[in-house]
C-alpha cells in the first residue's frame, strides 16, 4: 500500500520496501543482471500511483520495473544513455516520465511496456 510503505534504493544494488508503521523491511528487490554485488547501480525508486509496480532508475541509464507484491522483475529498457535523474507517473499508473541528464524527459506508456 503506497501510502504506508515506501520504496528505497540501497547501496547492495537493491530496492529495499519499508512498512512505515513497523519500521521494519517488508521486502528486497534483487539486484539487477550484469552488476556486481556492492556496485551501486540503482539512483532513483518509486511506486508507481497505484502501488502495484515500483520502479528503479539507475546510473547506467536503465529503467526497472518490479511487481511491488512479488517482487517479480515485470520489464526493463534503456531509457536514457546516462544516470536517470527523475522519474514520475501519473495518477492512474498508466505513463512514465523519466529525466535523465542533460535536461532531457521521456513519456513511456507503462502499460504497453509490461505487457
Amino acid at each position: 500500500d503506497n501510502n504506508r510503505d515506501i520504496s528505497s534504493p540501497d547501496l547492495a544494488d537493491s530496492v529495499s520496501l519499508w512498512g512505515v508503521a513497523s519500521g521494519s523491511q517488508l521486502a528486497q528487490y534483487g539486484l539487477a543482471p550484469g552488476h556486481r554485488q556492492g556496485r551501486r547501480s540503482i539512483k532513483r525508486a518509486i511506486f508507481v500511483a497505484d502501488g502495484r509496480q515500483i520502479v528503479t532508475g539507475e546510473y547506467d541509464g536503465m529503467v526497472r520495473i518490479y511487481d511491488a507484491k512479488s517482487g517479480d522483475r515485470l520489464a526493463e529498457f534503456r531509457a536514457h544513455r546516462n544516470a536517470i535523474q527523475a522519474l514520475a507517473s501519473d495518477q492512474r499508473g498508466q505513463k512514465l516520465l523519466t529525466g535523465g541528464e542533460g535536461l532531457i524527459g521521456l513519456v513511456w506508456d507503462l502499460q504497453a511496456i509490461i505487457r
